[in-house]
Formats: C-alpha cells, sequence, structure tokens
C-alpha cells in the first residue's frame, strides 16, 4: 500500500495530532515522527509527521477540473513552476466555499505553502563548523565570506570566525578566500587530506565558529563525494552543520538530483542564492515544500556581506509572488 506523509505544527503534540486528524476526517493516521522546534518567533512548538494511505486521500475529495475558477488558478501556478499534482493535493483538503473563488484558492495555496516551508533560525549556543556543499557555480565562496562578514562583525556579539578551504580541486579557489579573509582580518586555513584537517581543528579549538568551502560537485562525480565524507569524519569535537547551496533559478528535477546526492550526509539546511537572477522560483518553492528542509539564508546578489539575509517564509513567498500577481 502507498502512503504519503504531510507534517504538521501546533503548541502541543496532541494539538498538531487533532489538526492532522481535522484535515485527514479522521481517517487511519499512522504518526510516523514527533520533535519540538523553534518557529520563526523563537517560541518551541510541536512537530509531528504522520501518514495516510494514498487511497484515503484520493476518497477524499477529487477536484473537479472542470471547474474553471480552479483550473485558471492551477494553470496560473503551474505557469510559475508549482507542480500540479501537489497544487491538486492540497486542494482536495479545500473547504467547498474556497473552490467557488478565484481569490480564495490562491490565498489558501499560498497559505499551504507558508504552512509547509520551514526556516532554520541562527543559534551561537556551541561552538561549530559550517561547511557549504554543493555542485560547481552555486555561489558557494561567495556566501561563505558574506556569512564570515556577518558573524564576525555585523551581530550584537562579534564572534571569533576562521576561515577554512576545503577545495582542493578549483584552481586559486584557495587564494580567493585568502584574500577575502586578509579583507576581512580573519584567519585563514587550508587542509588538502583529512590528516591536515585534524591538525587545523585543533588550532581552531578556540574559534566560536569555522566556516568551510568545500569543492564544488557534480552528481556523478563519485570521487568527490567519497573525499567529502573523508573530511567530514574528522570533525568530531565541534557541531557540524551541512548546509546545501541551491540557486534560486534551478528546475525542480535539477533541485531534486542535488538533494537526493547529498541528503545522506544529514543537511541541516538549505541556503538559497542567486535571487537576484530570477523572478520564477516556483520550482524551488515546490521543492521546500514538499521536502520539509528548513531555509538559512537567502543571497540576493554579489555584494559583501550586504547581499545576504536572513531568510524568512514572508521573503520567500513574496519573491515567488512577484509584483503582478493575480487571481
Amino acid at each position: 500500500m502507498e502512503y504519503i506523509e504531510e507534517t504538521f505544527e501546533a503548541p502541543t503534540p496532541k494539538e498538531a495530532f487533532e489538526l492532522a486528524k481535522s484535515v485527514y476526517k479522521d481517517r487511519d493516521l499512522k504518526l510516523v515522527r514527533a520533535k519540538h522546534k523553534l518557529d520563526s518567533q523563537g517560541k518551541l512548538i510541536s512537530q509531528i509527521t504522520i501518514k495516510v494511505p494514498l487511497s484515503k486521500v484520493s476518497s477524499l475529495q477529487n477536484i473537479d477540473t472542470d471547474n474553471k475558477k480552479v483550473d485558471f488558478v492551477l494553470n496560473l501556478l503551474a505557469k510559475r513552476g508549482l507542480d500540479r499534482e501537489w497544487l491538486k493535493d492540497r486542494l482536495n483538503f479545500a473547504d467547498g466555499a474556497i473552490l467557488s473563488d478565484e481569490k480564495k484558492i490562491l490565498n489558501y495555496i499560498i497559505e499551504e505553502l507558508d504552512r509547509n516551508i520551514y526556516i532554520k533560525k541562527e543559534n551561537f549556543s556551541k561552538k561549530r563548523l559550517k561547511m557549504l556543499i554543493g555542485t560547481t557555480g552555486v555561489g558557494k565562496t561567495t556566501t561563505l565570506v558574506k556569512l564570515a562578514a556577518r558573524y564576525a562583525y555585523m551581530l550584537e556579539t562579534e564572534y571569533k570566525v576562521a576561515i577554512l578551504n576545503l577545495d582542493t580541486y578549483k584552481a586559486g579557489a584557495g587564494q580567493q578566500l585568502e584574500i577575502f579573509s586578509n579583507t576581512l582580518l580573519l584567519d585563514y586555513f587550508s587542509a588538502e587530506s583529512p590528516q591536515e584537517l585534524k591538525k587545523v581543528l585543533e588550532k581552531v579549538d578556540d574559534f566560536d565558529i569555522v566556516l568551510a568551502d568545500s569543492a564544488g560537485i557534480s552528481p556523478k562525480d563519485t570521487e568527490r563525494l567519497i573525499r567529502h565524507i573523508e573530511f567530514i569524519k574528522e570533525i568530531k569535537d565541534r557541531e557540524l552543520e551541512l548546509e546545501l547551496v541551491i540557486p534560486a533559478n534551478f528546475k525542480y528535477e535539477d533541485i531534486l538530483e542535488i538533494y537526493e546526492y547529498f541528503s545522506f550526509l544529514d543537511i541541516s539546511s538549505i541556503i538559497i542564492t542567486k535571487l537576484d537572477e530570477t523572478t520564477a522560483i516556483g520550482d524551488l518553492v515546490t521543492f521546500l515544500a514538499k521536502s520539509n528542509l528548513p531555509v538559512s539564508y537567502l543571497s540576493f546578489g554579489q555584494k559583501i556581506p550586504d547581499d545576504l539575509a536572513l531568510a524568512s517564509k514572508n521573503t520567500i513567498l513574496d519573491c515567488f509572488v512577484g509584483d503582478n500577481f493575480s487571481a
């Protein structure tokens, strides 16, 4: 039997489960996992994931695609990159009164996107090593330098930050990072092997944050992926955050391929780059809504450190909706 998974949030696990029951009309719900997390305002909430038989979901309500209002909104959102099947799944749970009004349908979908996009808040409670991973050309190095400047100089607390280069493949990568480090008056280190990394980690033991730039990897480059794993195994006494860098202008299939390639590395969150290079982020929004991976930062350009912002649902949805978007 096929199942689908859905995540619900509420102040308590019981309330989250009651919410799930109300959405799925008390059908056969199975609790997959439950955890506590901080919401966008820093409040502790409960998050549960349930699974329900796909046959039960299909029997809830069949969207009438002959409904011109529904069809108009589906076409409008699909043209902006949202997955049509995901949209239909969401509308299966909409009240009949919503489906009779185009603006209500559109608002309902935006609310569903808001509910299914997650944000990761900055956390400096422990010393950490933050490694940026992703394919070639997604903006890892520039984003890393922006983060370094932010942590070292732009917060209420000026943290002790080091920059670490693990990209031994790209010609000039180390030199570029070292120049940025000198400009920002930050310590720079480089490691070409797991053994060198072990020695570097001893040198940076008293740093609050170590930002590591990794080599860009093609989903077909097994050798470089194994090299990543060898480096990661050496990081034992410091909290590790693996941030997957994804450009806003990638297609859904490309994003999914990259995520599936890196997913077993226990990705902490996503950094979205190149938001200034596209006006169509429906593919990205579809991925965020389906994956439940939290977003930590948004990058809008090349200026260091100005073109970097904390991620927020409002900003992501504003970028998706755009200026001329109405039903």
